[in-house]
């Protein structure tokens, strides 16, 4: 069976270095991190570091949904790779790749999600992922 890719690019005006930094600090994190109306953001936990871990509890229809996983490469303010398992993907650890380049005043993420288990699982995080920049790009629009 063929494993599932995502990607998404947003251009968002911002510089690169705090775009980086927002995905990495708890306080900012919680705040722009919501994929939709229907999910909130319970407690998160992020180790920044390679080999770190990090847990995002999302509060779905009343359940806690946690997203967890552990960083591979923080190439501050350029790259960022991190392991993402949820109840979305099975169990199973999958793989995000994101990127930051700047462009006059805007950086141009992309998000690379891999491993994912089947259609269905792509669907998913392409409506979550898409949702999550909306709200990191408006978080530094305020």
């Amino acid at each position: 069976m063929e494993m599932q890719i995502v990607k998404i690019e947003k251009r968002i005006k911002a510089d690169s270095k705090r775009l980086f930094r927002a995905w990495l600090d708890p306080s900012d994190f919680s705040r722009w991190f919501l994929p939709g109306e229907k999910v909130g953001i319970g407690n998160v936990t992020l180790d920044p570091q390679p080999g770190g871990y990090f847990k995002i509890d999302m509060m779905v229809n009343g359940q806690v949904r946690p997203h967890e996983g552990s960083y591979v490469e923080i190439t501050e303010p350029s790259k960022l790779v991190f392991t993402w398992k949820s109840w979305k993907t099975g169990g199973k650890d999958t793989l995000v790749t994101i990127t930051f380049v700047p462009e006059g005043d805007t950086t141009l993420i992309t998000l690379i999600h891999e491993q994912l288990p089947d259609a269905e699982a792509c669907e998913s995080h392409t409506h979550g992922w898409t949702g999550i920049l909306i709200g990191l790009a408006a978080f530094f629009e305020k």
